[in-house]
């Protein structure tokens, strides 16, 4: 244990003393309020005079930590107050830099590029994860539609798991019928021409799928079948490998070759830029924030789609009988 001095030449630890200090907050009318509380253990019975010299270095350091802990503890909503944009475009600049050091790591010490890459889109589906609503699900899978049709296996699924269930599940694989999908992505290291022709083929093998759509019973009568929306395709990666990156006409040409079901909506370069097509023209964001414009661009996009269709479930069983 490391011994600890205020001044006096005398370690606390001289004294048997174990300090334990824990650091909690609390919210009052909207403050948050740091609280510091130290639990001193005595591992034996102390002399008068020890014990005196014992209380006044503990109260010398229940001062020294007190005035820290008021200004460092408090950074955060400091920043907040002063500059409320700044601080969300900081934090998340902070969320998409530890994204990067965790791909940086995996493509460091990971010798299996089978692994490698499994382990990469784990670390994209967790981001997705924490920041959709729990409406929407997020998994590999395969898709599969009601004629037994199924797409290649895609390395990211967005879908709806609220109203439809995936089917045939077995650990980490799973079919997913195609009127639940609502994006799919390929997690690759980098964006080039040769991943953007990848994650199009894998885009095409699920739009090509046959979707249902029944009417929905409901107390007033029934909702006629619902429109099926376009799925949305992407791609998410750590780098680019254009010179130019995301903001240069190669990668912009590139794009414009994918069409129809091979077309690409969105993608990310964790370490450039994000862009998408969603409002009808190329958005490329800026570099810094690309992981939040990448996000909360796709999180908008998804809630314009709705909810999924009623899936027909009798053509489904069909494929048994």
């Amino acid at each position: 244990m490391a011994c600890t001095t205020l001044g006096t030449g005398t370690p606390l630890a001289t004294y048997g003393v174990y300090l334990s200090i824990s650091v909690t907050t609390s919210k009052r009318h909207d403050t948050l309020i740091p609280q510091i509380r130290t639990t001193l253990c005595l591992r034996a019975v102390l002399k008068p005079r020890k014990l005196q010299l014992l209380r006044w270095l503990v109260h010398r350091l229940e001062r020294k930590l007190g005035k820290k802990s008021s200004g460092d503890m408090n950074k955060a909503k400091a920043a907040s107050g002063i500059d409320g944009r700044g601080f969300l475009r900081e934090a998340f600049t902070a969320e998409q830099a530890v994204l990067a050091l965790q791909l940086e790591l995996s493509a460091k010490s990971i010798t299996h590029n089978g692994v490698m890459g499994e382990v990469n889109e784990q670390h994209f589906i967790d981001v997705l994860r924490k920041y959709l609503p729990k409406r929407y699900e997020v998994a590999q899978g395969i898709v599969i539609d009601s004629n037994g049709a199924t797409s290649d296996q895609i390395d990211i699924v967005i879908f709806d798991h609220q109203y439809t269930p995936t089917l045939l599940d077995q650990q980490a694989h799973r079919f997913i019928p195609a009127e639940a999908v609502y994006c799919v992505l390929e997690a690759k290291p980098t964006l080039s021409k040769e991943y953007f022709e990848y994650a199009a083929d894998k885009a095409e093998s699920v739009r090509r799928l046959e979707r249902t759509s029944v009417p929905i019973q409901h107390a007033g009568g029934v909702y006629p079948p619902k429109k099926l929306f376009p799925i949305i395709a992407g791609i998410v990666a750590t780098t680019v490998d254009w010179a130019d990156g995301l903001a240069g006409e190669t990668f912009a040409k590139n794009l414009a070759t994918l069409q129809g079901n091979r077309a690409l909506d969105c993608g990310l370069a964790v370490s450039d830029r994000a862009f998408d097509t969603f409002a009808g023209a190329l958005f490329v964001s800026e570099a810094q924030g690309s992981l939040a414009a990448f996000l909360f661009r796709l999180l908008q996009r998804l809630q314009t789609l709705g909810t999924v269709p009623a899936v027909d479930w009798n053509r489904y069983g069909s494929v048994l009988g």
